[in-house]
Parts: structure tokens; sequence; C-alpha cells
């Protein structure tokens, strides 16, 4: 079984029972840890340096990267098993955890630093572990109660209107609640899909468009003013509802492509790993750092930083994947075991006591 979203694939069974990976959903997930990886550059380099409020009012576009990987996990449900559990907890153990204990030898960061689930900066790991947890219980709701647009309403008023109203527990949206309303979002667009199906692309590419262009010059525009607030409370946090409807947007402009492409779905296997590597401390600061602050010193006008910026981008993403392929036979060796342990529990699950007695 799958991980389908941030993980693993984005994928359908055919009608001979094979793995049919959908390229147009695996692209989304490309391009949103573009986003992921560009927004960071602009959050902890660039506005650190420059005051320009152009540079900050490119979270609004960029932020919506999260929710869309929220959302392909609901719209093709995820499957939890031990070989997804490894899989999403590999690359931590194997990348995050030897640089972290480096750099703690080397007096950097306390040892608080090593405990992944607590102290490390994957809130979204986090989050998504425990949405891979429970899961089950929603995939249940889901599958067999038609009554799943009661269930969003329910989770959207807890998780965007308390969120966006700062109750403290569910501000920002780094929370339980809007992972598991958006999950439940992404079920929606899979079970109502014949409803937008008819849009026209054209169409909905331009109500995208304008939405972030009006969010961008608002921003800028207004930034110190009521308006500016409003604009960033509605469009930036994650359980922000202009935010949750740019991702939807984003998610069904690509929904409506249909191709397929060996060289995008090969690469898509590696966005987890880009996510762990890059956002790692050492890495994060002591080799990404230093080149963001050179391609700031060659430019300052806005436009050729920001292209500069994607081409790093683009090869932060490419640098990270090509470590993640070298270590292909690692991971396809702890899946592998992870999968013979889960069917090895399965079987002895399955036995009767009389079974287990004469063995």
């Amino acid at each position: 079984m799958l991980i389908k979203g941030f993980i693993h694939s984005s994928s359908v069974m055919s009608s001979n029972n094979t793995i049919v990976r959908q390229s147009n959903f695996e692209l989304l997930r490309l391009v949103s840890m573009f986003f992921i990886v560009l927004y960071h550059l602009l959050r902890f380099f660039v506005v650190q340096m420059d005051d320009a409020i152009i540079y900050k009012a490119m979270y609004l576009p960029l932020h919506v990267a999260v929710i869309c990987f929220v959302l392909i996990s609901g719209y093709f449900h995820i499957k939890p098993s031990f070989r997804g559990a490894v899989k999403l907890l590999a690359p931590l153990v194997i990348f995050y955890l030897p640089l972290t204990l480096w750099e703690y030898y080397h007096g950097v960061g306390g040892v608080k630093t090593l405990l992944i689930f607590s102290k490390s900066p994957y809130w979204f790991i986090r989050a998504y572990f425990y949405l891979f947890l429970i899961s089950p219980m929603l995939n249940c709701y889901l599958t067999n109660n038609k009554r799943r647009l009661q269930m969003l309403l329910v989770l959207g008023f807890i998780a965007v209107y308390m969120g966006c109203v700062h109750e403290p527990s569910l501000k920002d949206g780094k929370n339980m609640a809007l992972f598991m309303f958006v999950y439940v979002l992404g079920d929606c667009l899979n079970a109502f899909k014949s409803k937008y199906e008819r849009w026209s692309l054209t169409w909905i590419i331009l109500a995208y468009l304008i939405i972030n262009v009006l969010e961008v010059v608002c921003y800028v525009s207004f930034h110190h003013s009521l308006l500016g607030k409003v604009v960033w409370v509605i469009g930036y946090p994650y359980c922000s509802p202009l935010l949750i409807m740019n991702a939807v947007l984003l998610f069904v402009i690509f929904s409506k492509f249909n191709f397929r492409s060996k060289v995008v779905n090969w690469l898509s296997l590696s966005v987890f790993s880009v996510y762990v590597l890059h956002h790692q401390h050492f890495i994060l600061y002591s080799l990404i750092g230093p080149c963001v602050l050179y391609i700031y010193t060659v430019s300052h006008d806005p436009l050729i930083l920001m292209t500069l910026l994607g081409g790093l981008t683009i090869l932060i993403m490419f640098v990270c994947m090509v470590i993640d392929k070298l270590c292909s036979p690692l991971w396809h060796f702890l899946s592998d075991n992870a999968n013979k342990l889960e069917s090895r529990i399965r079987c002895r699950l399955n036995q009767t006591p009389n079974q287990s007695s004469l063995e």
C-alpha cells in the first residue's frame, strides 16, 4: 500500500490491477515543492536583508503548496502501512539526524533538536504523520457515509473560522484540525469532480492569476493600512479562506491536465527528500544562505532577483533529488523489509488460536 500525496505518487488502479500514476498531480507536487523552497529563500534570507514589501507580498501566492499536498492526499486517500511509515520517517533518520548530530557535536543547537517530532523544524511532517495515523478512521467515514459535506462544514468551522479569529490552539493552521479539513476537502474534490470538470480551464487559470495579482498588489499598496492587514489575515495563514481557495483553484487547474510522463513521475518521487534536505539547519544556513546572499549582492532589482532565486530553487531541488536517487537502494531495502514485516504481522493476526498452537 502507498501513501498518496506528499510522500508518494498520485495513482489509481487500472482495470488490470496495475498502478497508474497520474502525471498531472505528480507535476503539481513538483510545482508545490518549488513554491516551498522559494518561499523559504525569501522568508529566511531575502526579507531579513531587504525591507522591500514586495518580497513579503510574494509569500501570499507561494504559501498554497502545503495545502496542495494535503489536498492530493485527501483526493486519493492515504492508505497507511508499515512501508508507508518507513518511507515517511527514513529520510529524517538518514538525512536530518546525522547532520543535526554533527552540528550539535560542533556546538550548534541543543540536544532537543534531535527530537524529530517535537523540536525539529519539520512541523509539516509532524502534522502529516498524525494525519497518516488517523486517516483510516477518516477514510472509513468518507467511504461509507454520504454526509461528507457535513463533516467538511464542521471541520471548516473549527479549522478555518476559529483559526482566523486566532483561537490560540488553532492559530496559523499548523494543526490537525486544518489538515483533517483539507483532507476531507480533497475527498470532496474527488467525489464531486464531475461538477468542475465542465468548467473552462482558461477561466480557472484567469481567476487564479487575478486573485494572486490582486493579493500581491493590495498588500504592497496598503500593507500599513487596515486593508493590507485584512489581505494578510485572509490570504497568508494556512487556515485563511483565500489561501485555501487559491490552492483549490491550482489543484483544479492541474486536475484538467491529461498527460503521462515517466520523467515527471520519476522526479516527483524525490520531493519529500527535497523538503527534508533543504530545510535542515546546516544545509539551509551554511550552504544555501551564502548563495542567496551572493545573488542578492548581484542585483537588488526585484524582477531580476526573483528570477535568479527561481533558478537557485531549481538547482537546490536538482541537487537534493540527485542525493535522493543515490539513496534509492537504501529506500528500497527499508521499504521491502517493512513490507515483509507487515505481511508477517498480518499473517500472525489472521491465524486462528488452533493454528498458532500447532506451530
